[in-house]
């Protein structure tokens, strides 16, 4: 038995050793659009917003052997949470039963989750016992070929039992450089790149904002339009950049151009789609302006098209989400705590 014991050992460090991948992996993804209602934590928004979601995916296996499941890459959340139906920890011969279960709570609905440490395997990249949440019972649903949530976020340790996957990772030397690229596009391929950074996604070099100390997540700040906002940058699913309400209507005013709100609770700013107003974000040295492509991918029949930011009441920080991803080529760089910045090609 001792003598199988240290085989089976030597086995799985072997194993291990043969799928590091220091130079790192280049993934394509997968867009899935549907419409849906916000389900971001119920103390980040005080309301449900109804709009479309992109929702940007890649494949993993968990367990031995591995188990498929198709995740959203979300760096507005810590945790990875994929369906039941796609986790059977009967079948995997790695796992670990943590035996604890854990409830999000979302204002949409909540998910529960019984938690589990095993290989999770992306690309040709394995990583040994990360923390991870099997959906045991909940009311939030993704869009069809959503399989679950891959969490990019921060956090060593997301549910008290054990490290996230971006920990895990960097402490098994798994990559060279602990860095993840998202480079989004509805009108092109959209590219995940770990442990490496493709300077073909972009114009011109790398800008750095450093994370804000002392806050959970990619948090920085950002001028928007002249006005220094509080901002999470999050790939999790929202169409639309999300800012506080007072603060979206004071760059609004400012534009001087016609404008109108509606929508529930006059969330939503519309302008003339021939008198657009220029949308300008300033950070890491950069000058990023929405595309006219972004500003009028809404619109009604009398000639008015949609601002892709909603205002949300009482909103400590913005969430900046699709229509700045696909504006940007944007490095997580995990060893050093900042975001690298760049236009998109």
């Amino acid at each position: 038995m001792q003598f199988r014991a240290q085989f089976l050992l030597l086995a799985s460090a072997l194993l291990t050793s043969a799928f590091a991948t220091s130079d790192g992996i280049s993934l394509k993804l997968q867009r899935h659009l549907q419409n849906a209602t916000v389900a971001k934590r119920s103390t980040e928004v005080t309301a449900d917003i109804q709009h479309p979601a992109f929702y940007w995916t890649t494949e993993f296996e968990f367990g031995t052997p591995g188990q498929k499941a198709n995740l959203l890459i979300d760096t507005g959340s810590m945790a990875i949470l994929l369906y039941g139906s796609k986790y059977d920890p009967a079948k995997s011969s790695s796992k670990v039963d943590l035996k604890f279960e854990r409830e999000a709570r979302y204002t949409s609905g909540s998910l529960t989750s019984h938690i589990y440490k095993d290989i999770v395997k992306i690309g040709d990249a394995v990583v040994k016992n990360p923390a991870f949440g099997r959906i045991v019972r909940g009311d939030l649903k993704f869009a069809s070929g959503v399989d679950g949530i891959f969490g990019v976020g921060l956090a060593d340790d997301v549910f008290g039992t054990g490290p996230s996957f971006t920990k895990a990772a960097k402490d098994q030397h798994v990559f060279d450089k602990n860095v993840w690229q998202l480079t989004l596009r509805d009108n092109g391929p959209s590219t995940l790149n770990i442990g490496k950074i493709d300077e073909t996604e972009f114009e011109g070099q790398l800008g750095y904002t450093d994370i804000t100390p002392g806050r959970v997540g990619w948090h920085t700040h950002i001028d928007v339009n002249g006005k220094r906002v509080s901002a999470t940058l999050d790939s999790g699913g929202a169409y639309y950049i999300w800012g506080n309400r007072d603060e979206v209507r004071a760059i609004v005013n400012r534009l001087g151009k016609q404008h109108q709100y509606r929508g529930q609770d006059d969330r939503e700013t519309w302008f003339k789609c021939d008198d657009l107003p220029k949308i300008t974000f300033k950070v890491a040295g950069k000058e990023i302006t929405l595309s006219e492509r972004l500003m009028t991918r809404e619109h009604d029949n009398e000639g008015w098209c949609k601002l892709p930011i909603i205002q949300v009441n009482g909103a400590r920080d913005w969430n900046f989400a699709d229509p700045f991803f696909q504006s940007t080529s944007l490095v997580f760089d995990i060893d050093n705590q900042r975001i690298g910045i760049a236009l998109q090609k």
